[in-house]
């Protein structure tokens, strides 16, 4: 039971969440122990540092903010896309880069921005790279932690930005949100074997000692959880 007192935090170096002094498992580990995303070869530490720095002028310009000096020269252009986005929209933000926890499923996720576009509410995950099925997994991860904490966000998407410009990618499957809670039930439903045995993939839906299982609720979880996953290859 989540306490009053309890508020989810999230540990910037290892990126573990905590609810009091519980563990939660975050939208990241989630898809990596079940295999749904598959880790990025071509990340090196120099992206994820420039990743940091525009995901920081994002949230800085989003809230209006005017910057002291220009960004490094290595992400200037996407910063520019960011400055289109938000004259061409008119963005409003609201909040943007607190963890939030959803009770009912027991997850925590860090969504980049939530806010309005005219009568819109949205919450909106930012990207550098190219568009992925996945992503759409990922904002209705936010748009429903964000309802567990107070905001509604009636529409979702991810801001793929690039040099100069940027493409705002609204997210509409039904199925998306039906998903995600099979990959989240699943999750909770093994051990952490048993994930790794899952995330290698080809699992038979008709055996269960497989995973050192029987037949029944919690089997039928896992091939949930295995469907659902296949949605996002």
């Amino acid at each position: 039971m989540v306490k009053a007192a309890d508020k989810i935090r999230l540990e910037p170096i290892e990126h573990i969440y905590w609810l009091g002094n519980r563990l939660i498992p975050g939208y990241s580990e989630i898809c990596r122990e079940l295999g749904v995303t598959k880790p990025n070869p071509f990340h090196t530490p120099e992206g994820r540092e420039e990743g940091v720095s525009l995901h920081l002028w994002l949230g800085f310009l989003a809230r209006g903010k005017t910057p002291a000096g220009p960004p490094d020269p290595r992400i200037a252009g996407r910063v520019k896309g960011i400055e289109k986005f938000l004259s061409d929209t008119g963005f409003k933000i609201v909040g943007g880069e607190t963890p939030q926890y959803d009770p009912l499923l027991n997850y925590a996720v860090t969504p980049d921005l939530w806010g309005h576009i005219g009568n819109w509410s949205w919450v909106i995950e930012a990207k550098r790279g190219a568009k992925l099925p996945g992503h759409r997994l990922q904002t209705i991860a936010q748009l429903i932690a964000l309802g567990a904490n107070g905001f509604r966000a009636q529409k979702r998407g991810c801001l793929y930005l690039s040099d100069n410009s940027y493409r705002l990618v609204e997210h509409t499957d039904k199925n998306d949100r039906v998903n995600w809670a099979a990959i989240v039930e699943g999750y909770h439903a093994m051990s952490a074997d048993q994930r790794a045995l899952f995330a290698q993939g080809g699992l038979d839906a008709r055996d269960p000692a497989v995973l050192g299982m029987r037949p029944g609720k919690t089997w039928n979880k896992i091939v949930s959880a295995d469907n659902a996953r296949s949605a996002y290859k």
